[in-house]
């Protein structure tokens, strides 16, 4: 028995082989991928309801807008569930949090699907998305968990893969869904889909627990000692709801960066309806191949990808570089170069999808629009939140990230319900020039923020400000996603 609290584990002593950090290879990359494949479900399970819509509409006679309607109760599930889940897992760990949202973001997945009538599936929709949101919240706390992405590459690796399938799920869904509703010409299979994919990942259920702090209470109960403290459940949520309004308000980084990735999301969705409207109305495309048509958004984001890969790999290990030879550390806004090229082709592709969007055009003018688009998505939505990170470091950077999603889910979950009344009475061409008029006057703001970063960050209350810290977050922050 122990005698005292100090007498407790309060970390792991090194070789542990209960630290998840030391488990088998095979182990750590079996509960990674699990967990990513949990999160990219989510993210696809929105859009491929696309492909449901118009049999949604006919089969429970209600308007466009209402069969829209489950892409925004679901997208709002997405937003508040993983409000409670960050911090629920953080006090009880991680697997009870996969548990619960699993198995409760199946049910409702399978309650949405053999839904009778309109409000059951809209009900279905809402729950599976708050439920299942926690799935994609906690995927970057699990592989931090078992991975030190600051020394082992293939930890990087999942890190990157986790990012790219959320941008990834949005993109493909639609081509999922329409696909497997032409295959079985019934609408239902599109949550059927999403449910098989979401079992698949309940493997994870049986993966041990990830949470370092929640092993070492496991442990300690095991040898009869005194449970470490841990923080109350009620002041854990509150500074996960609470911090990231906060800093949303306050932080003069936070807000501007948030809205241009709000934007790019906003488009995405507008993109659910307007690509449809465009090219089956326009084009005579069926509702299959204007789901195919989403590939170009997929492949425009594996090309951000390259040039991720590439360009940063090079222009950052050689900011590193300098900073070991001559003690200069490397600031973030070194880690801006994505979101400037990102926030340069957003403009430009919807201009170019905007006023190419004619019948007299060949389609595949306006379906290569797709291709900038969806490099300019990916570099904004993953390169908005690498420089974050960097700022904030590993005490506030999850709180940055929580402020964007809110503004971000919260500006697009209501975009679809406007986006056939706004096309039908001003037009796509000019629908769109909105957006990208829109995205043209933010064009300024990651230059701005590159030359007046630093005395930004001198002013803000929750960048570390202890140069060591500062060093250690940016060195941390660059080495887990370049």
């Amino acid at each position: 028995m122990y005698k005292n609290v100090s007498e407790i584990d309060t970390e792991f002593p090194p070789g542990d082989p209960e630290n998840p950090r030391n488990w088998p290879i095979w182990k750590r990359v079996t509960v990674s991928t699990l967990s990513i494949l949990g999160a990219f479900c989510m993210t696809s399970a929105n859009s491929i309801y696309l492909a449901a819509i118009p049999d949604v509409k006919a089969e429970f006679h209600v308007s466009l807008t209402k069969a829209i309607l489950p892409i925004t109760l679901f997208t709002i599930g997405l937003a508040l569930g993983p409000v409670v889940s960050a911090a629920v897992s953080e006090i009880y760990g991680r697997k009870p949090v996969y548990w619960l949202s699993l198995v409760c973001s199946i049910a409702f997945t399978v309650v949405a699907g053999s839904a009778t009538s309109w409000a059951a599936l809209g009900a279905g929709r809402l729950l599976s998305g708050s439920l299942g949101g926690p799935l994609v919240a906690i995927v970057a706390g699990t592989i931090n968990d078992i991975w030190d992405t600051s020394r082992e590459d293939l930890g990087n690796t999942f890190y990157g893969v986790f990012a790219a399938s959320l941008i990834w799920g949005t993109e493909v869904g639609p081509v999922i869904g329409h696909s497997i509703k032409e295959d079985t010409r019934n609408w239902r299979w599109t949550f059927w889909l999403t449910a098989i994919l979401l079992g698949v990942s309940c493997m994870s259920i049986f993966c041990p627990e990830t949470y370092g702090p929640q092993i070492l209470r496991y442990r300690a109960k095991k040898r009869g000692a005194p449970l470490p403290r841990r923080g109350s459940l009620t002041h854990v949520l509150k500074a996960a709801a609470g911090r990231p309004l906060h800093m949303l308000v306050v932080e003069p980084i936070i807000a501007p960066t948030s809205f241009i990735s709000s934007i790019s999301l906003c488009v995405v969705f507008f993109f659910y309806i307007a690509f449809p409207m465009v090219f089956e109305r326009l084009h005579g495309f069926s509702r299959y191949q204007s789901g195919l048509a989403f590939l170009s958004l997929l492949i425009g984001s594996i090309l951000g990808l390259v040039y991720m890969t590439i360009v940063n790999k090079a222009k950052h290990r050689k900011a590193k570089d300098i900073m070991r030879q001559h003690g200069i550390p490397m600031q973030p806004e070194e880690l801006l170069y994505p979101a400037m090229l990102g926030g340069v082709l957003l403009p430009v592709s919807l201009f170019w999808f905007a006023w190419t969007a004619y019948a007299s055009i060949h389609w595949v003018v306006p379906l290569l629009a797709g291709i900038p688009f969806g490099a300019a998505y990916f570099l904004v939505m993953l390169g908005w939140p690498l420089y974050k990170n960097s700022v904030y470091g590993n005490r506030f950077g999850a709180s940055a990230l929580a402020a964007e999603g809110f503004m971000r889910y919260g500006m697009a979950c209501v975009v679809p319900l406007f986006s056939v009344q706004m096309v039908d009475r001003i037009g796509i061409h000019w629908s769109v020039s909105i957006a990208a008029f829109i995205s043209l006057i933010l064009v300024p703001i990651p230059w701005v923020i590159y030359k007046i970063g630093p005395r930004l960050r001198r002013r803000s209350r929750y960048v570390p400000t202890h140069e060591g810290n500062l060093r250690s977050s940016l060195e941390d922050s660059i080495e887990a996603r370049v």
